[in-house]
Order: structure tokens, then C-alpha cells, then sequence
């Protein structure tokens, strides 16, 4: 794989989806912040899961139906739920202009105004190898189109570390960029 220049999004969690949009969301409270203060447009899909201890992801352009679902299926993976090994999540979505931060709220956390959708997800991601050669991670539908090799996995099973060597194994990928796709919690090989 060439060396290329690094885009802002590759700091945050990120793929595209199966309708080829960037899809950007929060590694941690700080990142949520810098993604919406700072990378945030008018009129984008944002989303977030019911419950506490979730990334915020933003949808970087048109946001169809299989989009707003990869999206939220992104949002449920990286969030406590993985941890707490459930199959199913509920996410929100709203646009970007629901979203206030107030000073005392603490950092990550913001406020949402007006009427939300939601939707419920099941907790699964593919991590694979594009055709350049780069490590890719996030929703099933997205990967497939993009990876020759992948995997999938789900929520429960074996520590991090172990999974992370195992899919970088059989995705013949490189073990730095393998890790940043796998969710914090256990994690089992679904399908290879």
C-alpha cells in the first residue's frame, strides 16, 4: 500500500457506506465533541444510541435508507452494547441542527431538541482488506462491497487482543489498523 496523505475523518471511526457516503463517528467523549463542533454541516444525519456510553456518528452526505442503517448498526457496534455482549440495540437519528451543547454539559454529551426517529439494530461488523490493500472496518453490507477478504464478528466471546490477532490472520491485514475497527469488550469471529 502506497503512503497517502492522511484525511481528517481516518482520526475518527469511519467507512463508507454501501451507497459509497462517508459515514464519520466519536472514539470517545473528546472526539465526539471535536467530530460535532468542528465537522458537523448543516442538514446531516446525526446518530446516537438510546442509551448512554455512544458514539455520535455523522452522515457525510446524502443519507438514504440502507445509509441512515449501516450508520446506526456503526453507532450501536462501537458503543457500551458491544461490551455488555447484547445483539440488538435501539439508535437514534436526527439532523444536525437538534444538537445544542450546553456549558454545564460534560464532555461527549449533548442535548437534542425536536421529534428523533429511531430504529433498532443488530450489533455486527466486517473488517476486511480493499483492493489497495487497506484495512476496513464497519457495517456488513459496506464491507462486502469493498473487501475481497473479510470477516465478520459479533458482540461476546474472547478478549480484543486475541480477536484482533485472529481477523488479522485470516484478512492478511496489518494488526495496528485491524485493532482500530474492533470494538472495546469481547468479540467472536462470526464468519470468515
Amino acid at each position: 500500500m502506497k503512503n497517502s496523505k492522511k484525511e481528517w475523518w481516518e482520526n475518527f471511526r469511519w467507512f463508507y457506506s454501501s451507497e459509497n457516503v462517508l459515514v464519520v463517528g466519536g472514539k470517545n467523549a473528546e472526539s465526539n465533541d471535536e467530530l460535532l463542533k468542528n465537522h458537523l454541516d448543516s442538514k446531516e444525519i446525526v446518530l446516537h444510541t438510546e442509551d448512554p456510553g455512544s458514539p455520535f456518528f455523522v452522515i457525510k452526505g446524502y443519507a438514504g435508507k440502507k445509509t441512515i442503517k449501516e450508520a446506526g448498526i456503526a453507532c450501536a457496534s462501537y458503543s457500551q452494547g458491544w461490551k455488555k455482549g447484547l445483539d440488538n440495540m435501539k439508535v437514534e437519528y436526527f439532523v444536525s441542527e437538534q444538537l445544542k451543547k450546553e456549558k454545564r454539559m460534560k464532555d461527549g454529551t449533548w442535548g437534542v431538541s425536536g421529534k428523533v426517529k429511531s430504529m433498532t439494530v443488530k450489533l455486527e461488523l466486517a473488517i476486511g482488506v480493499d483492493k489497495e490493500g487497506k484495512v476496513i472496518g464497519g457495517p456488513v453490507d459496506s464491507i462486502e462491497k469493498k473487501a475481497d477478504k473479510f470477516v465478520i464478528i459479533h458482540p461476546g466471546g474472547e478478549d480484543k487482543e486475541i480477536v484482533t490477532r485472529e481477523v488479522t490472520k485470516r484478512v492478511d491485514g496489518n494488526e495496528t489498523e485491524v485493532v482500530r475497527f474492533i470494538p472495546a469488550g469481547k468479540s467472536h469471529i462470526h464468519k470468515a
